[in-house]
């Protein structure tokens, strides 16, 4: 009877409301885009820092998202989704002082648009009597176009044309050094 009543005790919180003696919470969840503006057909993504309390596993997964436009001051994105990326598995190194970092693929934004875009991103929670969802802040980016990025150089002439100018001056090189040998 003693151990009911100590563990009613735990339960029972002011006013009578039934709280539990400890509750799985996210302790913060924050978001840092890889860039605020960039080039179309640049590589971004999405790097989240979760802290949860430390009540056991499951912890849960972490969606990213990219959507056009801006978003609202309710914080959710006015313009249609054009990237999701695959779910990222939270671990236990979220249970720890500062939580843990993760970070979403990188995606290509050759194909997209230019102008503003944001990430969203998202904490499953572990369901039922776990830790609770989470959606974390919008982070705007900005896309432009750009140059392409560098590569081997091109010749309007071709391959061949170059060959065709520099075995000559080779040939002329070649004579002129091996004249000043024999002198």
């Amino acid at each position: 009877m003693l151990a009911t009543l100590g563990l009613l005790s735990l339960l029972v919180g002011v006013g009578g409301v039934v709280a539990p003696v400890f509750a799985w919470h996210v302790v913060s969840f924050t978001t840092t885009a890889s860039t605020t503006s960039a080039a179309i057909g640049t590589g971004i993504h999405d790097t989240a820092t979760l802290q949860l309390s430390n009540n056991g596993a499951p912890y849960g997964s972490i969606t990213y998202y990219v959507y056009t436009g801006t978003c609202n001051a309710q914080g959710n994105p006015t313009g249609t989704l054009v990237y999701t990326s695959p779910s990222v598995a939270v671990t236990s190194a979220a249970t720890g002082a500062g939580g843990a970092t993760y970070q979403s693929a990188t995606t290509s934004t050759t194909g997209w648009a230019a102008g503003s875009y944001v990430w969203v991103a998202k904490y499953s929670g572990s369901g039922v009597n776990g830790y609770p969802a989470a959606t974390a802040a919008c982070e705007p980016f900005s896309l432009f176009q750009g140059p392409p990025p560098p590569g081997v150089p091109e010749f309007p002439l071709g391959l061949a044309a170059l060959m065709a100018l520099a075995i000559p001056v080779l040939f002329i090189v070649k004579s002129k050094n091996a004249a000043q040998a024999t002198q």
